[in-house]
Protein backbone atom coordinates (compact mmCIF):
# COMPACT_ATOMS: atom_id res chain seq x y z
CA UNK A 1 0.00 0.00 0.00
CA UNK A 2 1.26 3.47 -0.83
CA UNK A 3 1.70 6.06 1.87
CA UNK A 4 1.05 9.77 1.46
CA UNK A 5 4.80 10.26 0.87
CA UNK A 6 4.56 7.87 -2.08
CA UNK A 7 1.80 9.84 -3.81
CA UNK A 8 1.51 13.33 -5.25
CA UNK A 9 -1.56 15.49 -5.69
CA UNK A 10 -2.17 17.83 -8.61
CA UNK A 11 -4.94 20.41 -8.53
CA UNK A 12 -6.98 21.84 -11.40
CA UNK A 13 -6.25 18.88 -13.70
CA UNK A 14 -8.44 18.55 -16.79
CA UNK A 15 -9.28 15.20 -18.37
CA UNK A 16 -9.60 15.68 -22.13
CA UNK A 17 -9.91 12.08 -23.33
CA UNK A 18 -10.60 8.70 -21.81
CA UNK A 19 -10.20 5.09 -22.87
CA UNK A 20 -10.84 1.86 -21.01
CA UNK A 21 -7.17 1.74 -19.95
CA UNK A 22 -6.15 5.38 -19.37
CA UNK A 23 -7.14 9.04 -19.33
CA UNK A 24 -5.42 11.89 -21.14
CA UNK A 25 -4.99 14.76 -18.71
CA UNK A 26 -3.70 18.30 -18.86
CA UNK A 27 -1.43 18.90 -15.88
CA UNK A 28 0.13 22.34 -15.96
CA UNK A 29 1.26 22.79 -19.55
CA UNK A 30 1.66 19.05 -20.29
CA UNK A 31 -0.70 16.46 -21.72
CA UNK A 32 -0.06 13.03 -20.24
CA UNK A 33 -1.73 9.63 -20.29
CA UNK A 34 -2.50 8.33 -16.80
CA UNK A 35 -3.31 4.62 -16.49
CA UNK A 36 -6.64 4.15 -14.71
CA UNK A 37 -4.95 1.69 -12.34
CA UNK A 38 -2.68 4.53 -11.13
CA UNK A 39 -5.47 6.96 -10.16
CA UNK A 40 -5.64 6.88 -6.38
CA UNK A 41 -8.31 7.58 -3.78
CA UNK A 42 -8.99 11.28 -3.37
CA UNK A 43 -8.89 11.94 -7.11
CA UNK A 44 -11.76 13.79 -8.76
CA UNK A 45 -10.69 12.86 -12.30
CA UNK A 46 -12.13 9.72 -13.89
CA UNK A 47 -13.50 10.62 -17.34
CA UNK A 48 -13.40 13.12 -20.20
CA UNK A 49 -14.66 16.58 -19.31
CA UNK A 50 -13.90 16.34 -15.60
CA UNK A 51 -11.64 18.81 -13.83
CA UNK A 52 -10.21 18.73 -10.34
CA UNK A 53 -7.73 16.96 -8.10
CA UNK A 54 -5.62 14.02 -9.31
CA UNK A 55 -3.66 11.77 -6.93
CA UNK A 56 -1.07 9.47 -8.50
CA UNK A 57 2.06 7.61 -7.37
CA UNK A 58 5.13 9.83 -7.02
CA UNK A 59 7.17 7.42 -9.19
CA UNK A 60 4.66 7.85 -12.06
CA UNK A 61 4.77 11.64 -11.73
CA UNK A 62 8.56 11.51 -11.84
CA UNK A 63 8.55 9.19 -14.89
CA UNK A 64 6.19 11.60 -16.68
CA UNK A 65 8.47 14.52 -15.68
CA UNK A 66 5.60 16.38 -14.00
CA UNK A 67 8.02 17.93 -11.48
Amino acid sequence: MLTSEATVEFKDVECILGSSMAVLCVIGNKQVWIPRTEIWRGSQIRDRGERGRLVIPRRLAMNLELF
